[in-house]
């Protein structure tokens, strides 16, 4: 026989509990996405034989992805 879970061990929230977002949190909008894909294609060669550690080559997109978007 398989074990189940009682009423008891699942943690139920109450319903008029709600969960607060972050002021600064990012939302991914269609055009925020397309930018990101557009940077990353651009930088195909760059990622296809990287030179150092792929954190950088990131950190390389946000940068472009932050100067595009603000």
């Amino acid at each position: 026989m398989m074990a189940t879970e009682s009423e008891n061990d699942i943690e139920i929230p109450p319903a008029d509990t709600q969960i607060e977002k972050s002021k600064k949190e990012f939302v991914w909008t269609q055009q925020a996405t397309w930018l990101l894909v557009r940077t990353r294609l651009s930088m195909d060669a760059d990622f296809n034989r990287p030179v150092g550690k792929m954190k950088k080559l990131w950190a390389m997109v946000a940068e472009k992805m932050y100067c595009s978007y603000t």
